[in-house]
């Protein structure tokens, strides 16, 4: 939605194996000794390049200016992608991104890993910006950074950015934390490539009122409801206080069979 409202037509890709999309993840078969990080690449950059494609055959996309947006193992997949260089794609956007996390202290083949990142960094011309929270438990900034640094080799065209720490586990602030905890950081760097970056449509200001029957667990969970932005959402309660929320369906109507699901569970 922050980038719709800033002038992008703003597509998800579910990459095969990955919610309801068809095929195996680009992790299947592989173990933790033998995480085949540039297999999985390879089929990262093939699910890119379908997408962008695709993508392209409709009135409404650019043909010539796109850009690559992933998080976390879809960070990982839009560096890769954005290593072959597509034709139009102007910049690439990393979000805590990586591969093979154990515990946030150890990497699944790490040298491996960082053999494909220094891989990429050799091919890859488009600009790219890497940003990871202060508390991602996944990929913490001295990770990234040891990613980074072996993509880079000395180019400018990089930047890296470590964000202030969101919630327990700032590994998925992309799609959980308000959109003014990250645009600024992401609208400095288009703005700098010469991209999109200015607000042509207003969020609207949206004040709900909480259900009188929820308890102290229940007022927590609606407003945390209510401020985020990870659509589509749905929040469901009855007489009792019993809840339950449900964010990043399909649609609104997907969104609020699962809440009703969870409320009749009773959270």
């Amino acid at each position: 939605m922050a980038f719709a409202r800033h002038g992008y037509a703003a597509v998800a890709v579910l990459r095969q194996g990955y919610g309801q999309s068809s095929g195996s993840a680009e992790y299947t078969g592989h173990s933790c000794i033998e995480p085949s990080h540039l297999l999985a690449g390879e089929q990262d950059v093939q699910n890119m390049v379908a997408a962008l494609d695709a993508v392209r055959r409709y009135s409404w996309a650019s043909v010539d200016n796109a850009m690559l947006v992933g998080m976390s193992a879809g960070g990982f997949a839009v560096i890769a992608a954005g290593a072959i260089n597509p034709s139009g794609v102007k910049a690439v956007i990393n979000f805590d991104g990586g591969r093979g996390a154990v515990d946030g202290k150890s990497l699944c083949d790490k040298t491996g890993l960082m053999k494909s990142y220094a891989q990429y960094g050799k091919k890859a011309e488009l600009p790219s910006l890497w940003l990871y929270a202060e508390n991602d438990k996944s990929f913490p900034p001295d990770t990234g950074r040891e990613m980074f640094n072996a993509y880079q080799q000395s180019k400018s065209l990089t930047q890296f950015v470590v964000m202030p720490a969101y919630g327990k586990d700032g590994h998925v602030f992309m799609d959980s934390a308000p959109e003014s905890f990250w645009w600024n950081t992401v609208a400095t760097f288009l703005k700098l490539n010469h991209q999109p970056f200015q607000e042509i449509i207003k969020l609207p200001v949206v004040n709900l009122i909480a259900p009188a029957a929820l308890n102290a667990a229940g007022k927590k969970a609606f407003s945390e409801y209510e401020k985020t932005q990870r659509y589509e959402k749905a929040f469901a309660t009855d007489s009792d206080g019993d809840w339950g929320a449900a964010y990043c369906a399909r649609n609104s109507e997907e969104a609020a069979a699962t809440a009703l699901s969870f409320c009749r569970n009773e959270q």
